[in-house]
């Protein structure tokens, strides 16, 4: 240990303590993650960790048994955990008008599809690892922001090799709101488990709030108009309670997440299609009736199909709202 020099205590919780320290050898700062007592599930966390190799995942530095404690030294994450980054946003609002508010005091819709994308790869990842790992404790508060917005997965305290443990054999595991109906009861999981736990995340970043899932909320989420409808069946998809109605993988929540993305741009092709004609039409009309006033017939048609087409578009928009949102809107910050 006189290699290191902690600075502060970061964090605390049921499988240890983090602290800000100090490589006096390298003059570096790492996370320090210290473990007591030492028990099976060190070895197993370590074992794990050595052969995840991620971008989401800090480094792992070293990591030794001292005293009867385990101790991990890793990559020092700097950032805000997503939990204090969705509240100050929260906070924010609170403390101006809505009409005072810039657009870097929302989470945009582009933004939530990236961190997505990012949290579904690293599942897909840790998932495909021969044996594969269930993360089981994904929440707000193990997943870090860096300053330029990608993203971080922290502590591993509660994730296992699925083919070695008994997941879960009548033991709770996880967090009240993320965790799957299953998992919370203590019943046996498997990769979907973290599918529904990616979902919940998703939603809090949508609300602006923490919240989770609690149980009966899930089918309200059904009439929330500040989840794009797209992206809405998706999230309720994640969130069944009936894990055989769950995306079975995060390949195939990536794979409809990806399509919703590809739908979005198409329709932004087609908007902008769409708005050439109607202006072409007027341009033409304008361009008939200065230069040749007795072609009426000309220039009555392209007004015509003018108005056709907006009178299209009016009835179309009033059919698929939901869709025709190209950022997102809200997020209680």
């Amino acid at each position: 240990m006189e290699r290191y020099k902690i600075i502060k205590q970061l964090g605390s919780g049921g499988m240890g303590q983090v602290y800000l320290a100090e490589d006096c050898r390298v003059g570096r700062k790492v996370a320090m993650k210290i473990i007591q007592p030492v028990n099976l599930s060190f070895g197993i966390e370590m074992e794990m960790l050595r052969d995840l190799k991620s971008e989401l995942f800090p480094v792992i530095y070293d990591a030794w048994i001292e005293e009867n404690r385990g101790i991990i030294i890793m990559e020092y994450v700097e950032g805000k955990t997503l939990q204090e980054y969705i509240n100050a946003r929260k906070e924010n609002e609170e403390e101006q008008n809505k009409e005072d508010q810039n657009e870097e005091e929302q989470i945009e819709e582009e933004q939530i599809f990236e961190w997505g994308r990012q949290i579904a790869q690293f599942l897909k990842q840790i998932h495909n690892l021969h044996p594969k790992i269930l993360y089981r404790d994904l929440k707000p508060e193990n997943i870090m922001v860096l300053p330029d917005k990608k993203l971080k997965i922290i502590d591993f305290g509660a994730a296992a090799i699925m083919e070695r443990d008994k997941l879960n054999g009548g033991k709770r595991v996880g967090t009240y709101g993320y965790a799957s109906p299953e998992q919370w009861s203590g019943q046996m999981v498997d990769e979907r488990t973290d599918i529904f736990s990616m979902g919940a995340v998703i939603l809090d970043m949508f609300r602006g709030s923490c919240e989770g899932i609690m149980g009966s909320d899930i089918r309200m989420i059904e009439q929330e108009r500040y989840v794009p409808e797209g992206m809405k069946k998706i999230i309720l998809k994640c969130l069944e309670s009936d894990a055989e109605k769950r995306y079975a993988s995060a390949e195939a929540f990536l794979k409809d997440w990806k399509s919703y993305k590809k739908a979005e741009q198409k329709s932004l092709i087609g908007f902008f299609f769409f708005y050439s004609v109607l202006i072409s039409c007027l341009i033409y009309a304008a361009y008939v009736i200065w230069c040749f006033p007795s072609k009426w017939k000309l220039w009555t048609l392209s007004i015509s199909i003018y108005l056709g087409l907006k009178m299209g578009q009016t009835w179309y928009n009033s059919r698929k709202y939901s869709w025709v949102q190209v950022k997102s809107v809200w997020c209680r910050g």
